[in-house]
């Protein structure tokens, strides 16, 4: 892994995402794909009931076809709602037109046409980032929304889904930084 020396997220976040972005169509989708068979494969989601996934932008690793295959297993699957001040909340869609674009340009469940979910009741997090590095900590565009809902998901155990470009020797971390269980990409699976 090449060496680079980093003073603040903010450079972090620019370098790795500078990096996604030079990825080209077929390579987000290939890879994505590769990241998807290998979540299917944990045992931390065949074994768990309830997960919580995201809908993905157009250069984060495309988990939509693990949603619809987890769904299409009986899981119940659902996704984040945030709102103002960094808070986010769990809803799963009581039907595939169930979702509005929303804050930051992600799809969101529309809370009339959904579920609340308790943090508690959580089996599985499959969560995106901007960066990772080995010892599983993760770096999030920077509003937070992660790091204040995950430690409310007691029984969770918490996945990052990334491509193997989002690897940093050491991520920037804070006191209230949230680091995840597992990281998945296109080439392994790291584990604590």
């Amino acid at each position: 892994m090449e060496q680079h020396i980093f003073f603040s997220k903010a450079e972090q976040r620019k370098f790795v995402l500078d990096r996604r972005r030079s990825m080209t169509g077929p390579e987000l989708s290939g890879k994505s794909h590769a990241i998807c068979a290998r979540l299917l494969a944990l045992p931390q989601l065949q074994n768990a009931g309830l997960i919580l996934s995201y809908m993905p932008t157009y250069d984060e690793a495309d988990v939509s076809e693990l949603n619809r295959r987890l769904a299409g297993a009986g899981k119940h699957v659902c996704y984040p709602v945030t709102a103002g001040g960094g808070l986010m909340s769990a809803y799963e869609p009581e039907s595939p037109d169930a979702f509005a674009v929303k804050r930051y340009g992600i799809l969101e469940p529309v809370i009339e046409k959904s579920r609340r979910i308790e943090p508690a009741a959580i089996d599985a997090i499959i969560l995106p980032c901007v960066a990772f590095d080995h010892q599983l900590h993760r770096l999030g565009h920077g509003a937070g929304y992660y790091d204040r809902y995950l430690p409310l998901c007691k029984n969770a155990v918490k996945i990052a889904a990334a491509f193997s470009v989002q690897q940093l020797e050491e991520v920037i971390c804070d006191r209230c930084d949230v680091p995840v269980d597992l990281v998945v990409t296109e080439e392994k699976i790291y584990r604590k």
